[in-house]
């Protein structure tokens, strides 16, 4: 019986050191995986990290199995990433706007300076002139100071402050503007509005904009010589803007 006993005891240690062994094995194949999961996701997040250095927001860290320490950092990297991008797409669409919306009373200033300096715009108008650039110059310094204001109205989405105006005057003074441009493509400049005022609700230097550009890429393609035509109309208790051209 003791040598029964004894043998009995030999294979549950023979048993125990295997299972150890097995236990002690698949824990070392478990923390080898497991720990090289979680250093991948560091080397993600460090050339993640040094993508953004380089103004490439675009990188993602993928959480999954890394560990909760890892992989919440994981998350919060990429929570931090989207902001980023967020942020600098906001801050290119703002130096895009600028660029553009200050343009245009720029041009408009420079053309009627042009015109007086080298005689294109005889003296007696010089008054009529000038008070264009004038009102042109008010814009500009209105666009400048409201221009952080557009840019936070854009990313918060509130709306932007509106006022009454008459917006046929706001289509005769801008068409203004362009008669050197006009005049040297020998456009037939056709103008259809009502005779009393068309107000409207809006912000003014934001709706002088669309105007100027769409009168702006009508007169740069108009085939020379050809009908321009301008229209003002009212349907449905709102006011109907039409620039149309020949061009392509």
């Amino acid at each position: 019986e003791t040598k029964d006993m004894s043998d009995m005891m030999s294979r549950i240690m023979g048993l125990f050191l295997f299972t150890a062994v097995i236990v002690l094995l698949v824990a070392m194949v478990a923390t080898m995986l497991i720990t090289r999961r979680q250093t991948e996701t560091l080397r993600e997040l460090s050339k993640a990290a040094k993508q953004f250095a380089h103004g490439d927001f675009s990188a993602r860290i993928n959480p999954d199995g890394a560990g909760d320490e890892v992989a919440e950092l994981a998350t919060a990297f990429n929570n931090m990433a989207c902001s980023l991008e967020q942020s600098e797409s906001l801050r290119q669409e703002f130096i895009s706007n600028v660029s553009h919306e200050l343009k245009t009373p720029m041009t408009t200033i420079a053309g009627f300076m042009d015109g007086m300096l080298d005689g294109t715009i005889p003296k007696e108008k010089y008054a009529y002139y000038m008070q264009t650039v004038s009102d042109e110059v008010k814009r500009l310094n209105r666009m400048v100071r409201s221009m952080l204001d557009i840019s936070r109205l854009k990313a918060t989405g509130e709306e932007v402050q509106k006022a009454r105006f008459d917006v046929t005057e706001t289509l005769g003074r801008t068409l203004l503007t362009f008669e050197q441009k006009i005049e040297a493509k020998h456009l037939d400049v056709q103008v259809n509005m009502p005779d009393r005022a068309v107000w409207v609700m809006a912000n003014e230097d934001a709706i002088t904009q669309v105007i100027y550009n769409l009168i702006d890429n009508g007169v740069k393609f108009a085939d020379p010589g050809s009908p321009f035509l301008l229209t003002v109309a009212t349907s449905g208790g709102k006011a109907l803007v039409s620039v149309a051209d020949t061009g392509p």
